[in-house]
């Protein structure tokens, strides 16, 4: 049974609503077309004290999981693409109201809650035409034992800000501040702190294998990976190394955007909202620059992708796939890049046997 606008309302008062039966413990079956295992379930948190979207809701994540375990399991930080959105023109007494760069408003919990479960295949409204997701890479990953773990981003900040961290967006024109890489690293917290997920009311259902953990960026959300790991390389939150990554069509060097300026001006100024004083170091914040430093722990990285991808052009990707490759050849069993080869946009959550292939990269 998939969700729809029903839902998603019961979801934005705490509850679940499936048919005619209201779930108020917040946990409900994983629901898609993969599953074949009926224990997987998803379960909504919500940590509190919060980080707040744009809209003034609370931001909320998700954890997909297999609730027969009962021994320590590896996680996956699984983040969502699309997270980019500023207002053009933000009037002075509603920072929010206006035309927004993207096709409909992104700043709001709603609309990040919505991508989480088109992400998980259990929404049946098409929510980006550039994208197809049927939960594959969700299932795949719970189904062979993992934990996953899916923030909402709802600051359409390609998970780069961090208020009151080294990160901040331009304030002084959005009125606002964005959060999406502090939710990542929530996210990365809550998995290998457990003082931090108790002292933000987050309880999880199952001990995380901190010896485990993998990351994993679809679209544009391949930013939050490379992001975090930068992020992790200047702050200590716990002495726990990222094992794996994939990254499956992610615009890698957003610094490209900057050599095309007539096409990509709505972009570029979006990015500059983001950035902020940091934009002349924009290329810098990229998995292809923190592969290249030496001096930084190097996981093991995949890269998925496709130069006919309609999204994502290849001058932004092609430096990190040339990278991968070359490690790729000297060690491939801790390196690899899949071409798809399609004129599509984002493949690991829509094909289960790609899938499968990934999480064996992932956990070996």
């Amino acid at each position: 049974m998939r969700t729809s606008a029903i839902t998603l309302i019961a979801l934005l008062t705490g509850c679940w609503k499936l048919d005619d039966t209201v779930i108020t413990y917040d946990v409900v079956p994983l629901d898609n077309q993969h599953v074949v295992n009926e224990h997987l379930v998803v379960q909504t948190f919500e940590p509190s004290p919060p980080l707040e979207c744009p809209d003034g809701e609370p931001a909320t994540f998700y954890a997909v999981y297999d609730s027969s375990l009962t021994t320590p399991v590896p996680a996956a930080i699984l983040f969502h693409s699309g997270a980019f959105d500023y207002v053009k023109n933000p009037p002075a007494d509603n920072y929010l109201d206006g035309t927004h760069f993207a096709p409909e408003d992104r700043l709001s919990r709603g609309w990040a809650q919505t991508r989480v479960f088109s992400m998980l295949g259990m929404w049946d409204e098409t929510v980006d035409p550039s994208e197809s997701h049927t939960g594959a890479m969700v299932t795949a990953l719970a189904q062979d034992g993992a934990m996953v773990l899916l923030p909402a981003n709802c600051w359409g900040d390609l998970w780069h800000n961090h208020s009151g961290g080294r990160q901040e967006n331009d304030y002084t024109t959005e009125r606002f501040y964005r959060d999406g890489l502090a939710m990542a690293s929530w996210m990365y917290r809550v998995a290998t702190d457990e003082s931090f997920a108790t002292g933000h009311d987050v309880g999880l259902p199952l001990q995380i294998d901190t010896d485990h953990i993998a990351l994993v960026g679809l679209g544009d959300g391949g930013r939050a990976v490379s992001e975090l790991l930068w992020l992790l390389s200047d702050v200590t939150y716990a002495d726990v190394d990222i094992e794996s990554v994939v990254l499956d069509s992610t615009p890698d060097d957003l610094g490209w955007y900057y050599e095309q300026p007539s096409q990509f001006a709505d972009t570029i100024t979006g990015l500059g909202r983001i950035f902020d004083d940091q934009v002349d170091e924009i290329s810098t914040f990229s998995m292809d620059a923190y592969l290249a430093d030496e001096t930084l722990p190097e996981p093991r990285t995949m890269v998925v992708w496709s130069s006919y991808d309609p999204v994502v052009p290849s001058g932004a990707i092609e430096g990190l796939v040339g990278a991968v490759e070359e490690r790729a050849a000297g060690d491939g069993d801790n390196f690899a890049v899949e071409e798809i080869g399609a004129s599509a946009h984002v493949f690991v959550n829509k094909d289960l046997p790609l899938a499968f292939d990934v999480v064996q990269f992932l956990f070996d």
